[in-house]
């Protein structure tokens, strides 16, 4: 099995919790509610590398919540931060 880094780039704007990430096309994840996108980021990412790329993989994010909440809190408070997913990419027999 491969393992990969994605970096995702999280930003507060308005109220709205928003990541997206460069290395993955068309990532964007909203919510007003920080634990409930940081929680749909992982799938986000799973489905679209399926989509765009079709790599089957799963997607766990490096931190767990809490301790991602801790290290904005450490931060300044308009500074964008970037949150590191690990992809491990599994490789399937596609052949009929």
């Amino acid at each position: 099995m491969l393992s990969s880094i994605i970096w995702v780039d999280y930003k507060c704007v308005d109220g709205h919790h928003v990541f997206t990430s460069e290395s993955v096309k068309g990532l964007l994840v909203v919510n007003e509610d920080i634990e409930v996108a940081y929680r749909d980021v992982a799938p986000s990412i799973k489905k679209l590398l399926e989509i765009n790329n079709e790599v089957d993989c799963e997607i766990q994010p490096s931190l767990p919540f809490k301790d991602f909440i801790a290290s904005i809190k450490s931060e300044e408070k308009h500074t964008n931060h970037r949150v590191r997913c690990i992809a491990s990419l599994s490789q399937h027999d596609s052949s009929p």
